[in-house]
């Protein structure tokens, strides 16, 4: 038997204990000239991007990196974002990865694929380390309708 999770959408509010959605401010949009604003940092020495496809339909395990933030920008397809706070990560949520996030140090994720492959952009931080732990069962995201 597999474990199941709801699907939703991010929302600012729904979204804010893992991380934040990558959108413009009341600042950057006030004005009539090209804005630059600075959403979040860290003080890390380094960072990378990396190009994810997707192609797993259900997830084995979770992971997350207790000393970096982490961005997930949809590419291509459609994917979903499992997260789970960081003190809890057996309290998983599915998200449809349709806009730019950007999650917080520590929480644990992975992402699976709805269409037959999905793409991503990613960006960590370079001394990022990784911890996983893996489910009993595999989860298996469903969209359940009302």
């Amino acid at each position: 038997m597999k474990i199941f999770s709801k699907i939703q959408f991010p929302t600012k509010e729904n979204f804010k204990k893992y991380g934040k959605i990558l959108e413009g401010t009341k600042k950057t949009h006030s004005s009539k000239k090209t804005q630059y604003e600075v959403l979040t940092g860290s003080k890390s020495a380094g960072w990378l991007l990396a190009y994810l496809v997707v192609r797993n339909r259900v997830s084995k395990c979770i992971e997350q990196h207790p000393t970096s933030k982490e961005s997930f920008e949809p590419v291509k397809g459609i994917c979903l974002l499992i997260v789970a706070p960081v003190k809890a990560p057996n309290k998983i949520e599915t998200f449809v990865l349709d806009k730019p996030i950007v999650l917080d140090e520590g929480v644990w994720h992975d992402v699976v694929a709805l269409s037959e492959e999905a793409e991503v952009k990613i960006a960590e931080n370079d001394d990022t380390t990784t911890k996983k732990i893996f489910f009993e069962k595999p989860v298996e995201p469903v969209l359940v309708t009302k």
